[in-house]
């Protein structure tokens, strides 16, 4: 029993006397006055009445240097001994005590584990490979200078600290702060004050399976947090999705109202925004029908993609909202997409079940090989009825290795082809086997001037050095994480233009364009007041606009500043943007009509029902060809694309 109670009193004493700085120092004090009792007790009842007063003792132990004043006393022996005393119990512990506050708090700074009060700072959450490339862009962009930038992870904090602070100098560096917590604990975003942030960046944990539902809660936290403080203005929360199925969640519903009313929802995803990159010829790639394909030309638009990962399934996703050009509806022509796969067939499954009801209007073509690569007779062709074949898009997966026989010489015809614009694009999760896979190609498609993309995550160095050489000119690599995301990048003014241009036609009932260019602040209003899924369709169309321009012969580069569309113009866009339209609903998870009684049902119910088909069922009546849509529909079309007048002149700003 005794050993027990000593035990729990050794316990009890440990866990004091290693916690905070205040703790110690009472424990200091409280060793002091015990001892300071014990030697006047034990001077009263020994010395006294020619002892030594309290206030003596008092000084002996805190400076045991005075004894050196006390040696004519006739009881310096015990002067001596109350001096030793206080070397050891008060001077000694208390250089002990400051000494180990100090050393803690240097290591808790190091360790992330101190608090600040913050106010108008750039809050980062969560550490992946982009955030050292964001803190670094965050650090050089003026936007954000002088603010404060906190960097807060569950992870290793010194590795963070080592791996964001090296290149940056000591200036930039002394504005960056770590901490070590939870980005989802409501308590811990409390303390890092993330209701007074200026923005924040949510990148989330690399090691968490959850990646994803873990930063919308985090979302949801700091939402609460700044309705619980009462926050005016809404908080732009820049979040980082790392799967393209978390986007599906955001068609069927969006964020919590409340979290809508004080959080300004920025999600993203990096396949995403260097497919969107790549496809649509920004940056120095070229884009996929080169200087414009026109209503009269012959020429159709191929992209071919070797292996369908998460990268190679955006681009796929991507060219099918961006691919569509006029000669489909005077020539018939189609974009083709190509998958190359040696497990093509699962994949596909995987694909067509996700976009099922695109692929009930798609034309797709399933082939594969055997081992020695030799194109086998069991091949799958499937179409939708002829009257509902009319999209501009249609797909072919072959289940073969990239070097199979077949595949190359697939690969040379197509690269020979002069009535297709083919592009390439080598989507392997590995940098070496995208690299081997993209520089060993038939050497027809590098002869023809094909480009060839090819994914690299960290680093384009090697195929920088291969561009240099005449053979490698048209190859480019892509996907690389410390280039991808722009921390602080506007929302697409131009999106947010045409987002301006529907709202102020249609959704106001007004029947007619704005006389007047908007403002800033008329193009933020508009834009916050719609759902996420609304915003990325209309980022959607606004990536759609060069294509469109250089399908009538237009530099979108370069226009005018009085930009004139003629009735010939918008009406060939117009129906240009409704292909697109209808492909971009599938992907999105709409649907048209299933039969006449369907469409009979919707035509014959009232406002409430056709909106609950259209919102809850997802049943879009829109979704036909354009020959066949109907007037007051046909009309928006026109009306938006002649409002490009209007807005053109936000595309390059």
């Amino acid at each position: 029993m005794l050993n027990y109670l000593l035990t729990r009193l050794r316990l009890s004493f440990d866990r004091s006397f290693s916690g905070s700085w205040f703790r110690q120092l009472l424990w200091l004090a409280a060793a002091f006055v015990l001892t300071l009792f014990i030697v006047v007790l034990v001077n009263s009842l020994i010395l006294k009445p020619h002892g030594l007063d309290t206030q003596t003792i008092a000084l002996l132990l805190i400076d045991p240097g005075s004894a050196n004043d006390q040696k004519a006393n006739p009881y310096f022996p015990a002067i001596f001994l109350i001096a030793v005393f206080g070397v050891f119990i008060f001077s000694g512990m208390l250089v002990s005590v400051i000494s180990n506050i100090l050393e803690r708090r240097v290591e808790n700074v190091r360790k992330g584990e101190i608090r600040y009060r913050f106010h108008d700072h750039i809050l980062v959450l969560g550490f992946d490979a982009m955030v050292a490339h964001s803190v670094h862009r965050l650090c050089t962009d003026k936007r954000y200078e002088g603010c404060d930038i906190i960097v807060q992870s569950s992870q290793d904090i010194e590795h963070i600290r080592e791996t964001v602070l090296t290149g940056l100098s000591a200036r930039e560096a002394r504005r960056i702060v770590f901490i070590h917590a939870r980005i989802s604990s409501a308590g811990e975003l409390r303390k890092t004050h993330a209701h007074h942030a200026r923005e924040v960046f949510i990148f989330g944990e690399r090691t968490c399976e959850e990646h994803d539902s873990v930063n919308i809660a985090t979302v949801t936290a700091i939402a609460r947090l700044c309705a619980e403080q009462k926050r005016k203005d809404r908080l732009t929360c820049h979040v980082m999705l790392n799967h393209q199925t978390s986007y599906a969640i955001f068609q069927l519903a969006d964020l919590d109202s409340t979290v809508k009313a004080h959080i300004n929802f920025r999600p993203f995803n990096l396949n995403e925004i260097w497919s969107q990159r790549v496809l649509t010829g920004k940056a120095g790639y070229i884009p996929l029908d080169r200087n414009g394909i026109g209503e009269d030309s012959d020429q159709a638009v191929h992209l071919v993609i070797i292996g369908m990962t998460a990268m190679g399934i955006s681009m796929a996703v991507s060219a099918a909202q961006l691919a569509h050009y006029p000669n489909f509806g005077k020539k018939g022509i189609r974009t083709r997409i190509t998958f190359i796969d040696k497990n093509a067939r699962k994949e596909m499954n995987f694909f067509k079940a996700r976009y099922a009801n695109l692929f009930k209007l798609s034309r797709s073509t399933y082939l594969h090989t055997d081992e020695q690569g030799v194109l086998q007779e069991q091949n799958e062709r499937t179409a939708p009825s002829s009257d509902r074949d009319f999209l501009d898009i249609e797909w072919e997966f072959i289940e073969a290795s990239v070097e199979s026989t077949y595949v190359r010489r697939q690969l040379t015809k197509w690269a020979q082809d002069s009535e297709q614009y083919l592009t390439l694009a080598v989507c392997f999760n590995t940098a070496p086997h995208s690299v081997a896979a993209g520089l060993y190609l038939p050497a027809e498609v590098y002869e023809n001037r094909i480009p060839v993309y090819i994914h690299q995550r960290v680093s384009d160095s090697i195929l920088q050095i291969a561009a240099r050489s005449h053979k490698y000119q048209n190859v480019r690599a892509f996907g690389m994480i410390c280039s991808g995301y722009e921390p602080g990048e506007n929302v697409s003014a131009f999106a947010a233009g045409i987002n301006y241009l529907y709202g102020y036609y249609f959704e106001q009932g007004r029947n007619t364009l704005p006389n007047l260019r908007p403002t800033s602040a008329q193009l933020e209003e508009a834009w916050e007041s719609i759902s996420t899924v609304k915003q990325w369709s209309n980022i959607y169309n606004a990536n759609s606009f060069a294509v469109k321009m250089r399908s009538i012969g237009k530099n979108p580069d370069s226009l005018p500043v009085l930009f004139h569309l003629t009735d010939d113009e918008v009406s060939l866009l117009a129906e240009v943007e409704h292909n697109r339209w209808n492909v971009e609903r599938l992907l999105l998870g709409s649907r048209p009509f299933e039969d006449a009684t369907e469409k009979l049902a919707y035509e014959q119910a009232d406002a409430r029902t056709r909106k609950k088909m259209k919102e809850e069922e997802l049943i879009h009546p829109d979704i036909t060809p354009y020959s066949e849509l109907n007037p007051y529909s046909k009309n928006i079309d026109w009306q938006i694309t002649k409002g490009l007048e209007k807005i053109a002149y936000l595309f390059n700003n």
